[in-house]
This record gives C-alpha cells, sequence and structure tokens, in this order.
C-alpha cells in the first residue's frame, strides 16, 4: 500500500510544473518565519498529507517532528518552490 501512495505521489509531483505550482501559490503568500503543518502545506500545493509526508522524507522538503507531527519552517516551502 506505502508503495503506491508513494508512487502516486511522484507522479502527482510530476505531473504538476513549477508554473502550476507558483500559480497555486504565491511564495509571497508564506512567511518565512511562521511554522505550518505538514497539513498546511498539503492544503497550499492542492496535494494529499501523504505526498508532502514523502517530500519531507526524500528531503526536498526540510521540516522537523515535533510531537510526532512534521512541522514546515515557511522559508522551507520558499526553497521548495523555487
Amino acid at each position: 500500500m506505502w508503495v503506491l501512495v508513494q508512487r502516486f505521489g511522484m507522479v502527482l509531483i510530476t505531473a504538476l510544473s513549477m508554473d502550476q505550482l507558483l500559480k497555486v501559490l504565491s511564495p509571497r503568500q508564506i512567511k518565512a518565519d511562521e511554522v505550518y503543518s505538514a497539513g498546511d502545506v498539503a492544503r497550499m500545493l492542492r496535494v494529499d498529507k501523504e505526498v508532502v509526508n514523502v517530500l519531507i522524507k526524500r528531503g526536498d522538503i526540510k521540516a522537523r517532528s515535533i510531537d510526532g507531527e512534521y512541522k514546515v519552517l515557511g522559508q522551507s516551502i520558499k526553497d521548495f518552490l523555487k
């Protein structure tokens, strides 16, 4: 099951071009010093939370695990979108 989630997530991420991502979410709307949950990031990028978790585990988005949940600094989201 996990392999299917990963493959679907990678297909989804590669299907979205950077232009589409930037249209969905302007980096100016993200506050660099604010902390976001993985769910927040998923809503911003309009993807499933599991896709964000995969991106974090791969190191594409830098995050920390606090109380069992990933927390992402706004600057890390901006860096990912660049």
